[in-house]
């Protein structure tokens, strides 16, 4: 279950677990297995480099902020006059909107059939683990003062608007 919400006093306590966020690995090393297997004939100390090079890359993309970035549980409550995330009180007059944001792709743009651009295959893998990263990187914000709170990042849409509609209805705003 990616979020759960426990009933408080006057509200609610959410629990929001991340999804998983795709493997470069996966998707990265089947592309390029001919053509370490081609270096194979340039020699042993060839192969290893670019070995050690490519495992580097896949290592430090993972480490990297589109990875890692809101990636984490998170645990906030929220009653019919404020949110409360790590102590800090956001009170309900001061929140001007909540809104679902995707920290990857803020413009939404879904690419489906990969193979149909005729791209070289390394291309194509690209685009799939961009869309793949895209599917989970979503995350819940309140604004409040003009600047954004995150309240659970990491997840996946249906999820994202299932946050934002019971968060709504605590705070008995309207979903538009």
């Amino acid at each position: 279950m990616p979020y759960t919400k426990r009933n408080i006093d006057n509200g609610y306590e959410f629990n929001v677990q991340p999804e998983k966020a795709p493997s470069i690995a996966k998707i990265l090393l089947p592309l390029l297995i001919i053509p370490l297997l081609l270096l194979m004939c340039s020699g042993p100390i060839v192969v290893i480099a670019v070995t050690v090079i490519i495992g580097a890359f896949i290592y430090f993309m993972q480490k990297s902020t589109k990875y890692t970035l809101h990636r984490q549980p998170s645990s906030f409550t929220v009653t019919s006059d404020k949110v409360t995330k790590q102590g800090n009180d956001y009170n309900k007059e001061d929140i001007h909107r909540i809104i679902i944001r995707n920290h990857v792709d803020e413009e939404y743009v879904f690419i489906s059939n990969y193979q149909s651009y005729h791209n070289p295959a390394s291309t194509a893998g690209a685009l799939k683990l961009r869309q793949q990263l895209i599917n989970v990187s979503y995350r819940v914000d309140i604004e409040c003062g003009g600047y954004p709170t995150t309240l659970a990042g990491g997840i996946n849409e249906p999820t994202a608007y299932a946050l934002l509609s019971d968060i709504s209805k605590v705070l008995d705003y309207k979903i538009s």
